[in-house]
């Protein structure tokens, strides 16, 4: 009986939610906020404690994983690099259901119009008029530095997998 309760409580709960995400939805599109962080951070002698530089030194790379989980739409991403304006990356072609895209590193770069190699942290965000499923793909590695030599990166690397939510809701158009 206790089993056959929680059940019909959980059913019920789900319903709720999926209610609310479809009037949330119907007042405008959902926002997926999306955290990067790019390029390797070389040491700041400079810095004196408590001044920290943004992560610690290494190479960072993020990958950002769509899946369209509704019938077709276009897909739009704003990035947000910090310290500059934010910079529309474009409209993907109409993306089918189930259809993957990956916004990587370098793709990031590009629309910022810096090199692959720079450091660069920020947001892309992400809008889709239907149901998403987002990803994010963290991974780091300590490095070596040298004034000499460029940073030899042969640490353990450590890999992060974040599933995203919404943050929020843009106008309908």
């Amino acid at each position: 009986m206790l089993r056959a309760s929680l059940k019909i409580a959980f059913m019920a709960g789900a319903a709720a939610l999926a209610l609310q995400a479809v009037n949330a939805t119907a007042a405008g599109i959902p926002i997926y906020t999306v955290k990067f962080v790019c390029g390797t951070q070389s040491p700041q002698p400079n810095l004196n404690a408590p001044a920290e530089p943004p992560v610690k030194p290494g190479n960072y790379a993020t990958v950002i994983n769509i899946e369209a989980l509704s019938s077709e739409a276009a897909l739009r991403e704003i990035l947000s690099v910090a310290g500059a304006s934010p910079v529309n990356m474009g409209t993907s072609p109409v993306i089918s259901q189930f259809t993957t895209v990956d916004v990587t590193c370098a793709d990031i770069a590009k629309a910022a119009g810096t090199s692959a190699s720079a450091f660069i942290t920020g947001y892309v965000n992400i809008e889709f008029k239907g149901a998403l499923q987002v990803t994010a793909v963290y991974s780091s590695q300590g490095c070596a530095f040298s004034p000499l030599i460029r940073p030899i990166c042969s640490g353990q690397p450590a890999v992060d997998v974040v599933p995203q939510q919404p943050q929020g809701f843009a106008p309908p158009t």
